[in-house]
């Protein structure tokens, strides 16, 4: 089963492809557009990606979402409406860049339209330095600055 992963929109934009349990190609978008931590939908690592292992879009039968949007969207919305005021403009500005930059309305525009599945954002941490490592049992921990709602999990 061909399967492609993405990370988007908060810092180092990447995509990855991969068949059955084997990663073929990885990729991060700053190293097509020079910019330094990019954070766009990695479109040009996405064509990087099919391009080198000779892939067309119809042939990737799931794409993979590092975050669940639903959940981001609640704690966002939540940590705004305790300050309504003060977060008008990041409330607009909030939402204009969900509609834009769905997972569903990107993936459409390259071509996608087969099922996206979303992972926890923690849970994608964890399973990239669990399938990266050589170990077969291991308890993970990730610290980060912001999750769907967590910042550490084990």
């Amino acid at each position: 089963m061909i399967k492609l992963g993405i990370s988007a929109f908060y810092h180092d934009s990447a995509a990855c492809l991969t068949n059955g349990n084997i990663v073929i190609a990885a990729a991060e978008e700053e190293r097509f557009t020079g910019i330094k931590h990019d954070s766009s939908f990695p479109k040009n690592a996405i064509k990087w990606l099919l391009g080198s292992t000779a892939t067309d879009i119809e042939q990737i039968q799931e794409v993979h979402w590092y975050e669940n949007p639903e959940i981001k969207d609640d704690r966002v919305k939540t940590i705004f409406n305790k300050r309504p005021i003060k977060t008008f403009f990041l409330r607009q500005r909030y939402k204009k860049d969900r509609k834009n930059n769905s997972p569903e309305a990107l993936l459409k525009s390259i071509g996608y339209t087969g099922k996206i599945v979303y992972h926890d954002h923690h849970y994608s941490h964890a399973a990239f330095s669990y399938f990266t490592s050589p170990y077969r049992d291991a308890a993970i921990l990730t610290v980060d600055g912001v999750g769907e709602w967590e910042t550490t999990t084990i």
